[in-house]
């Protein structure tokens, strides 16, 4: 069924794993039981925020190799980011896991991606 409109793609990235290791997730709340949401009226709410950090926190605790982390935009992802440099989340991660963002630059992207893969085939855990 179209709705007049034409999906376009602007960069495509082959992110195929080699290893049969993939556990999509979708988390509905957080620890304290808040709703979360990337509806673009949940944004702004830091409770959403803290609770996505606390979440991720926790998987790279338990989850060896490597995490990846979906947003629905660069904005919000640069928001997320962001909030969590501001309130030691990334710091945390760091001590577990190296961590990528992902740019709009292709190149860059493609960099990343490489070197994500690199670090789980590695099994190097951080940059600490």
């Amino acid at each position: 069924m179209s709705m007049g409109t034409r999906a376009a793609v602007a960069a495509s990235f082959n992110m195929s794993l080699d290893r049969k290791c993939v556990c999509p997730l979708v988390i509905t709340h957080g620890g304290d039981q808040t709703v979360l949401s990337s509806k673009f009226q949940d944004r702004s709410n830091p409770a959403v925020a803290r609770n996505y950090g606390d979440a991720l926190l926790r998987f790279a605790e338990r989850i060896p190799d490597g995490l990846v982390v979906f947003f629905p935009s660069y904005a919000y992802m640069s928001d997320i980011v962001s909030f969590w440099q501001d309130n030691a989340v990334l710091n945390e991660l760091q001590e577990r896991k190296l961590v990528f963002v992902e740019t709009q630059d292709p190149v860059e992207a493609s960099l990343a991606i490489a070197n994500f893969r690199k670090g789980c085939d590695s099994g190097v855990r951080s940059r600490r």
